[in-house]
């Protein structure tokens, strides 16, 4: 695939606008699923503990902090549900398609 093809785009903002959507999409359309087993161990090992046991308690790798501290907040504010739980991640993940792109577009800009 020639990736060149993306630098020469005229409306880059467009497809940004498109990508972003879509991953807002995707990632929204899982806000509902079922807890998985790593979710629920973030959930009652460190979030539900507390915002102590979340900043504090590192004896398993699972525990990353400023995910957990967040989950903390968002439980905290929004309720006991499994989009609460996942709101952060969401929140985080979709932020991450514009994030990427105003970096590849200032290290990789052509000229």
């Amino acid at each position: 695939m020639d990736y060149r093809l993306f630098a020469k785009l005229k409306c880059p903002r467009t497809l940004l606008a498109f990508l972003f959507l879509a991953g807002a999409v995707l990632r929204f359309a899982s806000l509902n699923k079922p807890v998985t087993y790593d979710e629920a161990y973030t959930y009652i090992g460190f979030a539900s503990q507390g915002l102590w046991a979340a900043l504090s308690d590192y004896s398993l790798p699972n525990n990353h902090i400023l995910h957990s501290i967040l989950v903390v907040f968002s439980i905290g504010l929004l309720g006991n549900a499994p989009w609460a739980l996942r709101l952060p991640a969401f929140l985080a993940g979709t932020a991450l398609i514009p994030t990427v792109y105003v970096f590849g577009s200032r290290f990789y800009s052509p000229g």
